[in-house]
Parts: C-alpha cells; structure tokens; sequence
C-alpha cells in the first residue's frame, strides 16, 4: 500500500494474539503493507515487554484470549502509572461488532474496533488513518488515551448528564 504520508518501512506494529494462525496471518497483511517490522506476542507478558522495551507505532490486540483478553491489557495499556506506551494507538479485532461490544472497547481506550474478516485494504486505512489523523487524546489519573467520547451521537444521543471532566487534560 503506497502512501506518501507513512514510512511504512520505518513502522513497528505489534500483534498479539493467542492464536498462532491469527498472527501470522495479520504479521503476514502487515508485511504485504510494507510494515518495516511486525513483532508478535502469544500473551501479554510478551506484548508488554515488547511495549517497554522497544518502540512500538501500533498494537493490534485480539479482544478474545485466554488469560488476560484485549480489554484488560488495554484497561493496563491506558494507565499513565503502568506503561510507557499509554499513547501507543490500539486496534481491536474481533469476531463479534455488536453495538454494546465496540463501545466498551473504545470506553476502555482502543483506537478502532475491527470484526473478521479484516481486509488487507482496511487495515492498512485504519493504520494510515491513526498515524496521520490520530484521535484526541486526554489525560486523566487513571487514563491516557484516546478521548472517549467520541462515541456516535447517532447511535447514543447528545450527552445530556454532568459535566465530571472538566480536569481532563486534552493533549491531542
């Protein structure tokens, strides 16, 4: 995938994922992207050591595993006290895309929400998409991250309650 806007080559994208067959399979999408290196874990003890010890543009996390599932290791991710990677963007795959699924996902600080199949094209979209036109981010105490409140309207409506926010911290 040519972009002017992304040295894919110069990109670290980690993928974790319990199955072995998931993640070859993406690290093999994100090879044929151009991604210049495609680490993967089996766990989260891997992904975040992965996370501390090198620099790491993108995790893609499956939110289905055994042990810790993606929404915990994002849940630890999103923690200012916890990782050095707090504003690494965070793509969920999933097999399930139901209403009540994606918005805990994005509550608990994933960047974007993909459901099986996940297209070669789409991902490397979502990947252009969150490196040139990332989301606003927020810092609280116990959240750095995407700000969450970039939910639909269409689907949930205007905030109508209060205002418990306003020490957020935008750091776009």
């Amino acid at each position: 995938m040519a972009d002017e806007k992304i040295d894919w080559k110069a990109l670290r994208i980690l993928t974790l994922d319990d199955d072995v067959k998931i993640r070859h399979m993406i690290s093999g999408v994100l090879r044929n992207l151009d991604v210049g290196s495609t680490p993967m874990a089996k766990n989260v003890e891997e992904a975040y050591y992965e996370i501390e010890n090198s620099a790491v543009d993108v995790v893609i996390v499956n939110r289905v595993m055994k042990g810790v599932d993606g929404f915990k290791f994002t849940q630890h991710i999103r923690n200012p006290d916890d990782t050095p990677g707090a504003h690494t963007p965070i793509i969920m795959i999933s097999d399930e895309g139901s209403v009540p699924m994606v918005t805990r996902a994005i509550k608990q600080g994933v960047d974007h929400y993909m459901v099986h199949p996940i297209a070669a094209k789409d991902l490397g979209l979502t990947i252009t998409n969150l490196i040139t036109k990332p989301p606003r981010r927020i810092k609280t105490p116990t959240f750095v991250g995407p700000c969450r409140r970039r939910l639909p309207q269409r689907v949930y409506g205007p905030y109508e309650g209060e205002n418990r926010r306003e020490e957020e911290l935008v750091i776009e």
